[in-house]
């Protein structure tokens, strides 16, 4: 990708000189650069190579003409468009703030307030679109920028340009996003080739489900899982999954998720004329007596991450026992502390011996790995590369480290040594049992980029051809059952393990076992909760991981059979941990964690 990045900064020096990259999704990647006309930064995106070549130039600019006329106070106002050396791209302004996905994932469901009032903007920039014949088709958290209080949507016109150049199996075997599935309409899911209006519709009730309740109103481990709900099933009530809801609310959004058009509401100026009272006190949802506040300016979003978290290693000796009187059972034994250094220390592991912890330590932006035994102060392991190290893994004999950087994987003897590169675009590896193997996920989608399936490959750690596993939507977190039957790995919420803006987040999860050798994916846990970090039992029979089903991120265990299927439900280890991630010795007997916290201070 380096290549394309430098070819992109290349072809577009006349006109924008290219910072970095910002982020990339499904459709395009978007880079930050300064306009050199009009010196002011600015947002481009440029389209994928195959997708443009799919689209072709005289539809892409017929679409985003359309979308250029739009302007309203809601929506991400289009500045250029073009081709150069073949790539389109097209350019947007350049926001400082967050998006809705990125709010959501660092906080949670929203105060009904909140929601309400941008759901309205939302809806306003809709009906704007829909009155000169715009259809968005992929509202969703992620397309949706906030601004101060307000709320501004973004690419407008480009899914309808791609959805109707290329057709629903083309693009889907491309890996391209053509609305994302959590937020699509039965008739959109269906692949119906009528689609109207009434598709952003739907959405919207999607995406106030979610505002409102922290997840959106089908989940499943597949794309295909959560269309096919979108068909057949119908949505859990809004206030079953948050009480105490006006019941207006409630009625809105669940009409907005009907199943056949015609139940919905019909237009967007209808649905914002329902939505506009509910964000006043008349509506029932902003108390009466409270005052307004003066805004306090923010500090850089850099700033409040670097102050707002905190973590330090742990380990519990005599930890984790089969307890006599019942086997089977797990119980938790000693806790040690061994690191009390100021700042973030994360992702322990223990040596095959139990002798050594590794992690890795500093600010999210440019950590480095170290070593340390208990009551020794800690070696680093790695020199600054100027990017964050990652996620340290002990080779099965004790003499590897593999660890993961923004984009790439390493080794490095554990004596010290020069790292060398096993894999490039990979992330969230696992060594096999006999060390002979490293699984991993080739060319990972990047934080807050379109949803899509990433490939499961394996390859030897001194070289050698890969072999492909399987396709899993959003994989990371992957390790390798004792027995090497198994992959167990997390899908969903990347951004908790390996994001910086979103570390640590609240967002669901899944855990999931796929087979070594290639086959279908067998669901460990639901993904209603937070499920991350699955560490398997020497015996290969119960599998550990984080949870915040019952509120607090704790451990728990799960015994499995010998189809990977789980035999019962998943019983809590510990009660208010707060983990961030596990690792287990070889022989069972010690587990360390990392204990994570943020903060949140006035400044």
């Amino acid at each position: 990708m380096a290549d394309l990045s430098e070819r992109v900064r290349t072809s577009l020096a006349g006109h924008y000189a290219i910072e970095r990259e910002l982020g990339r999704g499904g459709m395009a990647t978007v880079y930050l650069a300064e306009d050199v006309k009009h010196h002011r930064r600015v947002a481009v995106k440029v389209l994928r190579p195959e997708l443009a070549a799919t689209l072709g130039e005289d539809r892409f600019f017929r679409e985003i003409e359309v979308a250029a006329q739009l302007q309203h106070p809601h929506i991400l106002p289009l500045l250029d468009s073009g081709q150069a050396e073949g790539f389109l791209y097209y350019v947007m302004p350049y926001v400082e703030g967050e998006s809705l996905r990125e709010r959501l994932a660092q906080h949670g469901e929203l105060p009904v307030h909140d929601a309400v009032r941008i759901l309205s903007e939302v809806v306003d920039a809709l009906a704007h679109a829909h009155q000169h014949g715009v259809v968005h088709r992929d509202i969703k958290p992620d397309n949706i920028l906030l601004s101060g209080r307000h709320a501004l949507v973004m690419d407008f016109g480009v899914a309808k340009a791609v959805s109707e150049a290329s057709g629903r199996q083309k693009l889907t075997t491309a890996g391209v996003a053509l609305g994302t599935p959590a937020y699509m309409a039965p008739e959109q899911a269906a692949a119906d080739p009528h689609l109207d209006h009434r598709v952003d519709i739907y959405a919207v009730g999607a995406l106030g489900y979610e505002l409102l309740t922290g997840r959106p109103p089908f989940t499943g481990l597949t794309a295909q899982e959560v269309l096919a709900a979108h068909v057949t099933q119908a949505p859990e009530s809004v206030e079953k999954r948050r009480a105490g809801l006006p019941p207006a609310l409630t009625q809105v959004l669940m009409r907005c998720l009907a199943k056949r058009p015609a139940d919905r509401w019909q237009t967007a100026e209808e649905l914002l004329a329902q939505l506009e009272p509910l964000v006043t006190p008349s509506g029932g949802i902003t108390p009466t007596g409270t005052q307004p506040v003066a805004a306090v300016r923010r500090g850089p979003r850099w700033l409040k991450v670097a102050l707002g978290t905190a973590g330090v290693v742990v380990v519990a000796a005599a930890t984790i026992v089969l307890a006599r009187p019942k086997p089977g059972v797990l119980t938790l034994g000693t806790v040690t502390q061994i690191s009390f250094e100021p700042g973030l220390e994360i992702e322990p592991a223990i040596s095959p011996d139990g002798r050594f912890v590794a992690y890795a330590a500093g600010p999210l932006s440019t950590t480095r790995i170290y070593l340390r035994q208990s009551g020794a102060r800690p070696v680093a392991l790695t020199t600054d590369s100027g990017s964050p190290q990652r996620r340290p893994l002990w080779s099965p004999d004790g003499t590897r480290i593999l660890f993961e950087t923004n984009v790439d994987l390493f080794v490095v003897p554990t004596l010290g040594g020069t790292p060398r590169m096993l894999a490039h675009e990979a992330c969230c590896a696992a060594w096999s049992p006999d060390g002979r193997q490293v699984a991993y996920v080739r060319s990972p989608r990047r934080f807050g980029a379109f949803e899509r399936p990433d490939s499961i490959d394996v390859t030897p750690p001194d070289g050698g051809p890969s072999r492909f596993v399987g396709l899993v939507f959003d994989p990371h977190s992957l390790t390798w059952s004792p027995d090497g039957r198994w992959l167990a790995l997390v899908s969903g919420n990347d951004q908790f393990a390996e994001g910086v803006a979103g570390f640590g987040n609240k967002g669901p999860s899944a855990v999931a076992l796929v087979p070594a050798v290639g086959g279908a994916l067998v669901p460990v846990t639901d993904n209603i909760a937070l499920n991350v970090s699955p560490a398997w039992t020497p015996d290969g029979r119960h599998l550990l991981f984080v949870s915040n089903r019952e509120g607090a991120r704790d451990v728990y265990a799960v015994r499995l059979g010998s189809s990977g299927v789980p035999t019962g439900k998943p019983s809590r280890l510990t009660t208010g941990l707060n983990a961030h991630s596990i690792s287990l010795s070889a022989d069972g007997t010690r587990l360390a964690y990392s204990v994570y916290s943020s903060r949140a201070n006035v400044w």
